[in-house]
């Protein structure tokens, strides 16, 4: 079914998986950049499905029905949250300024996939640091900030992935967490 639908050749039943995740994750960034106060996660799948409608149909066939299309859709967003491309609140799905930015930067969808991809594997091989930058931000009183090129230097984790991973992840005092001209709005990989 993916030839049929993404004008490649037929694939083994993993690179179909991966083919899948390459479209839902563009189209649903696509659709939220759309959707500035953001979407629930069944109003985005909606959307998903209107763009794509033989989408549900494809994923059955690759997996056999294992489990739903929005619900492995709801799962491999976690990595898009990590990498700072959306951010999930008030049971709303939101794309930040680094996922606007990506998305603009990477059109493409593979390009945005692959974008994607290294900065959730940036965050998954540094998740020690990331975590401990959660605990410390979290201590930060109310009144006070704390300057992310210290903390990056700190915790020798990369700036960019560091903000993004602000936007997205949202932890307890990340917004007292900035640049010291304010969150840079770019995002270039």
């Amino acid at each position: 079914m993916a030839a049929e639908y993404l004008d490649v050749p037929a694939r083994d039943d993993l690179q179909q998986m991966r083919d899948w995740d390459v479209l839902v994750e563009h189209t649903g960034a696509s659709i939220l950049a759309d959707h500035p106060d953001g979407l629930s996660v069944r109003e985005l799948w909606a959307f998903v499905v209107q763009r794509l409608p033989w989408i549900e149909q494809w994923y059955d066939e690759a997996t056999g029905g294992s489990t739903s299309a929005s619900v492995n859709f709801s799962y491999k967003s976690t990595g898009l949250v990590k990498a700072g491309l959306i951010a999930k609140y008030d049971r709303r799905w939101h794309l930040t300024s680094v996922g606007r930015a990506a998305l603009e930067a990477h059109s493409e969808r593979d390009d945005f996939y692959r974008l994607a991809h290294e900065a959730y594997r940036y965050w998954e091989r540094n998740r020690e640091r990331f975590d401990a930058a959660s605990d410390l931000i979290e201590g930060i009183p109310d009144e006070t900030w704390v300057s992310a090129e210290d903390l990056a230097s700190d915790l020798a984790v990369d700036l960019e992935r560091l903000l993004g991973w602000l936007q997205g992840a949202r932890p307890t005092g990340g917004r007292r967490c900035s640049t010291r001209t304010g969150i840079r709005q770019r995002y270039t990989g």
